[in-house]
């Protein structure tokens, strides 16, 4: 019989990082659940497993360099240099994630009040502040946004040919790659 008592060195080599080891671990756990609870295994090798320790970490943060350097990518009037200026604000000074950026519509945001409310992850809907030169940014957007032929759609983000996620993450990565 295998020794269950620690993974093997095959199953959590040292390229795989704890949080795949955890995920793995996680999706035995619930195999075998189901194993014992429809009377294949009468108990679960992973009973005497202790799940993987996995560190919190923070996601790197930008300088105020590049921050500055980042914005400066999307100078301009035109429509597009106006969109990516008033989502990059708006991921800044809110930290939403870009799902929560991705699906917001035009009536989730409050310029009166400088807040945009999200829906994000299972939770209920939150309300994310933002400063005056992310609403100044929006508010050029929006206006930029009211003269095209798809205007009225709901989504802040008007691209109908695409998903807004993929149009989303498209914009950051373009800003992100090669500033545009």
């Amino acid at each position: 019989a295998a020794n269950t008592s620690r993974p093997s060195s095959s199953t959590c080599s040292t390229t795989n990082k704890l949080a795949t080891a955890s995920n793995r671990y996680r999706a035995l756990q619930q195999f075998f659940k189901w194993a014992v609870e429809d009377g294949e295994l009468r108990s679960s090798p992973m009973d005497h497993m202790k799940a993987p320790m996995v560190p919190e970490s923070s996601p790197p943060i930008l300088s105020e360099e590049q921050l500055t350097k980042l914005l400066k990518t999307c100078a301009g009037s035109g429509f597009t240099a106006r969109r990516d200026t008033a989502f990059l604000r708006l991921l800044i000074d809110t930290g939403m994630r870009r799902a929560e950026l991705a699906n917001l519509t035009v009536d989730d945001i409050d310029l009166d009040q400088n807040v945009a409310y999200v829906v994000g992850k299972g939770r209920p809907p939150r309300g994310c502040p933002f400063g005056s030169k992310a609403a100044h940014a929006l508010d050029r957007y929006l206006r930029v946004r009211s003269q095209r032929r798809d205007a009225q759609l709901p989504n802040l983000i008007t691209r109908p040919e695409r998903d807004p996620g993929i149009a989303m993450a498209c914009s950051i990565s373009s800003i992100a790659t090669n500033g545009r």
